[in-house]
C-alpha cells in the first residue's frame, strides 16, 4: 500500500499539492514491522526545485481548478504596486528633506533678521541720544553767543555759558552768568517750547502756568533710566538758564514705562530735590511702572523728604506697580514724617498694588501725628488691594481720626477690596464722624465691595461736600433711606452731595423717592446735587419724587446731575421730571440728564421734557442729554429736539446732546 524509499535521494511517487513530503516520508521501518526491526529512520526527501515542483504540482495540471492559476498576475500586480510604493516613499523621503534644508535654512535667516533688527533698534535709540545731546549743545551755544553778543553791545564781557556733565550722576548745574539781566515775563513758556523741542517725542509738556510733564504713552519703552537721568539734567539746566530754580510747582507723569527702574527714579528725586529747592507743590506718578520695587519708593522719598523743606503739597503715586508691598508703604510714611513739618496737601496712590496688605495701611497712620497741626488735606487709594480687610481699615480709622483732627478734606479709596464688610465700614465712619469734628470734605469710595450691605447713620455736623460711592454693592431701599434721614437731620451745613449706587440690584424706587423726600425737608442750603442710579430696579416712581420732591426746598440749587441709565425710566417720568425742574430750580446753571439706553423713553417724553425746559428756564446757560441707544427715539425726534433748545434758550453756552441709533 506504501513506497518507501531508504535512500535520501529518490523521489516519491507522489508529494502534496505544494511538492511537500507526505505522512509517508516521515515513517520509519521499525513503526511498520514492528520492535524486533532495527530502528532505521528515513529521512525527509530532498526539497524539490522550484521548476520540479511546479511541474509536479496539481496546479500545472490540466483539469484542476482555474481560479488558482490566476495567482501568477496577481503576484506580479502585487510586486508592481510594492515596487510603486517604495518608489513614492523614496520620493517622499527625498521631498522632506529638501523642505527640512529649506526649514532649516528659513530658520536661519530669521535668526539673523532678529539680530540685523536688534542692531537697528540700539542703533536709533543711540542716535537720538546723540541727537538730544547736539539739539542741547547747539541752543547752550547759540545763548552764549546772543549773551556774547550781548554783553559786547552793552560794552561789559560775558564769560561763556558753563557746559554739564550728562553722564555723572551727581552732576552740578551752574547758574548762567548774567542772570542779574531783565528776565522776560513769558520765561515760563519759552522753557516749556525749549523742552518740547528737543524731547517733544517722548513727552508732553502743558501751556499753562504750571511746568507739568506728561510721558507719551506710544513711546513709554523708550524711556530708560539714562533718559530720565539726561532729561532730568537737561531741565534744571533750562529753568537755571530761564531763571527758574524758584521754580515753586512741578508735575512729572510716567505712564507705563516698563523699563524703567529704581535707579532712574531715585535719581530723578534726587536731583530734583537738590536743584529746586524752592519747590512748595510737587506731584510725581509712576503708573504701570512694573519694575519699581520698594527700595525706589525708599530713595525717592528720602531725597525728597530731605531737602525739601519747604514743600507743602506732595502727591505720590504708584498705581499698577505689582511689586510695591507693606515695607515700601511704610518707608515712605517715616521718611514724610520725619522732615516735612510744613506739609498741608499729601496724596498717596497704591492702586492694583496686590502686595500691599493691613500692615502696609496700618502702619501709614501712625506717621501722620507729625502732621496734625499743619495737614488739611488727605488722599489715600489702595484700590484692587485684596488683601486689605476689617481689621486693617478699623485700626486705620482709630489712628487716623485720633491724629489729624484738623483735617478739612478726607479722600479714601477702598474700591474693589473684596475683604471688607459692613463692619470695617461702621468702623470707620463712626471713628471719623466721632473725631474729625473741623472736616469740611468727604469722599468714601467702597465701589465693587459685595459684602457691605448697609450704611450706617453719618453725624459729620460741619460737613459741607460729601461724596459717597457703592456700585455694585449689596445696598437696599432700607439702607438707602437711612442715609436719606441721617442726611436731612445732621448734614445742615451740606452745599454739595454725591451719591453714586450704580448696579445696585436690591435699590428700587422706593429708596430713590426717600432721597428727594427727606433732602428737600432739610438741605435748604444745596447748591450742588450729582445722583447716580444707573442699572437699578427704578421704573418711574422715584424719578417723580426726585424731581417733586426736590423742587419743594432745593430753591438755590445751581447744578444738578442725574444718572438714570439703564432703567425702566417712561416717558410719563421724564415729562414730570421736566415739569418739576424747570418750575422750581430757576438758579440752576448747569443740567445733566443720562438716560442712556432707556428702552420706555420715546420722541413723545423726549421732546414734552424740552417743552418744559425752554418755557420756564430760558436763561439756562449749560444743559446736557445722554440719550444713547433709547430705541424709541427717531431721527425725527432728536432733530425736533435739538432745535427747540436751541431756538428757545438764548443765554446757552454750553449745549451737548447725545444720541446714537439703537
Amino acid at each position: 500500500m506504501f513506497n518507501f524509499f531508504k535512500n535520501k535521494q529518490h523521489k516519491p511517487e507522489e508529494n502534496d499539492a505544494f511538492g511537500q513530503p507526505t505522512l509517508q516520508d516521515s515513517l520509519t521501518k521499525r513503526d511498520l514491522l514492528g520492535e524486533n526491526t532495527q530502528r532505521t529512520e528515513w529521512s525527509f526527501i530532498q526539497k524539490p526545485r522550484e521548476k520540479d515542483m511546479l511541474d509536479n504540482s496539481p496546479l500545472s495540471k490540466p483539469g484542476k481548478s482555474e481560479s488558482c492559476g490566476a495567482l501568477d498576475p496577481d503576484r506580479k500586480r502585487l510586486l508592481t504596486i510594492i515596487e510603486n510604493l517604495e518608489q513614492q516613499n523614496k520620493q517622499y523621503q527625498q521631498n522632506l528633506e529638501a523642505q527640512r534644508f529649506d526649514y532649516e535654512k528659513a530658520m536661519s535667516k530669521l535668526k539673523k533678521y532678529k539680530e540685523d533688527k536688534k542692531k537697528l533698534t540700539e542703533k536709533i535709540k543711540t542716535l537720538q541720544h546723540q541727537n538730544t545731546t547736539l539739539l542741547i549743545a547747539l541752543k547752550d551755544r547759540d545763548i552764549a553767543l546772543q549773551q556774547q553778543q550781548t554783553a559786547k553791545d552793552e560794552g561789559i564781557q560775558k564769560p561763556a555759558s558753563p557746559v554739564e556733565n550728562h553722564d555723572e550722576q551727581t552732576l552740578e548745574v551752574e547758574a548762567i552768568p548774567g542772570s542779574d539781566l531783565k528776565v522776560p515775563q513769558n520765561n515760563l513758556k519759552k522753557l516749556q517750547a525749549d523742552l518740547q523741542d528737543v524731547w517733544g517725542y517722548l513727552f508732553e509738556f502743558s501751556k499753562g502756568d504750571t511746568l507739568s510733564i506728561d510721558s507719551k504713552p506710544s513711546r513709554a519703552d523708550e524711556i530708560l533710566d539714562p533718559t530720565i537721568q539726561q532729561f532730568t539734567s537737561h531741565l534744571l539746566h533750562e529753568c537755571s538758564k530761564a531763571d527758574l530754580m524758584n521754580l515753586d510747582a512741578l508735575e512729572i507723569n510716567l505712564w507705563e514705562c516698563p523699563l524703567l527702574t529704581n535707579q532712574g527714579i531715585i535719581y530723578l528725586g534726587s536731583l530734583l530735590s537738590k536743584k529746586l529747592q524752592n519747590l512748595q507743590r510737587l506731584e510725581l506718578r509712576f503708573s504701570g511702572c512694573s519694575q519699581i520695587t520698594d527700595d525706589g519708593i525708599q530713595g525717592l522719598g528720602q531725597h525728597i523728604c530731605k531737602n525739601l523743606p519747604a514743600l507743602n503739597h506732595l502727591a505720590l503715586s504708584f498705581r499698577g506697580c505689582p511689586n510695591l508691598s507693606d515695607v515700601g508703604a511704610k518707608n515712605l510714611g517715616v521718611h514724610i514724617s520725619v522732615n516735612l513739618r510744613a506739609l498741608q496737601t499729601l496724596e498717596f496712590t497704591f492702586d492694583d498694588c496686590s502686595l500691599i496688605s493691613d500692615e502696609g495701611v496700618t502702619s501709614l497712620s501712625p506717621y501722620f501725628a507729625k502732621f496734625a497741626k499743619t495737614l488739611q488735606k488727605l488722599s489715600l487709594s489702595f484700590s484692587s488691594c485684596a488683601e486689605i480687610s476689617d481689621s486693617g481699615l478699623v485700626y486705620f480709622a482709630a489712628s487716623l481720626s485720633k491724629t489729624l483732627k484738623a483735617l478739612q478734606d478726607l479722600s479714601l479709596d477702598f474700591s474693589s477690596c473684596n475683604k471688607l464688610t459692613n463692619d470695617g465700614l461702621h468702623a470707620l465712619t463712626s471713628s471719623l464722624s466721632r473725631n474729625l469734628r473741623n472736616l469740611k470734605s468727604l469722599n468714601l469710595n467702597f465701589n465693587e465691595c459685595p459684602l457691605i450691605s448697609d450704611l450706617e447713620s453719618l453725624t459729620f455736623k460741619n460737613l459741607s461736600q460729601l461724596t459717597l460711592k457703592f456700585d455694585k454693592s449689596q445696598i437696599g431701599d432700607r439702607p438707602i433711606r437711612n442715609l436719606a434721614v441721617s442726611l436731612g437731620k445732621t448734614f445742615l451745613s451740606l452745599n454739595r452731595l454725591e451719591l453714586q449706587f450704580n448696579d445696585c440690584e436690591k435699590l428700587s424706587d422706593e429708596g430713590v423717592n426717600d432721597i428727594g423726600v427727606y433732602l428737600s425737608n432739610h438741605l435748604k442750603d444745596l447748591k450742588s446735587l450729582i445722583l447716580r442710579f444707573n442699572n437699578t430696579q427704578v421704573y418711574g416712581k422715584g424719578v417723580n419724587g426726585i424731581g417733586a420732591y426736590l423742587g419743594i426746598n432745593l430753591k438755590n440749587l445751581e447744578r444738578l446731575e442725574l444718572s438714570f441709565n439703564h432703567t425702566k425710566i417712561s416717558d410719563a417720568g421724564l415729562a414730570a421730571l421736566g415739569v418739576s425742574i424747570s418750575q422750581n430750580f430757576k438758579k440752576l446753571h448747569h443740567l445733566k440728564l443720562n438716560l442712556r439706553s432707556c428702552s420706555n423713553i420715546s420722541d413723545k417724553g423726549l421732546n414734552e421734557f424740552g417743552t418744559f425746559i425752554c418755557s420756564n428756564l430760558q436763561s439756562l446757560p449749560s444743559l446736557s442729554l445722554d440719550t444713547r441707544w433709547c430705541p424709541k427715539i427717531s431721527d425725527e425726534g432728536s432733530d425736533t429736539f435739538k432745535r427747540s433748545i436751541r431756538t428757545n434758550l438764548h443765554n446757552l453756552q454750553h449745549f451737548k446732546f447725545d444720541w446714537l441709533k439703537y
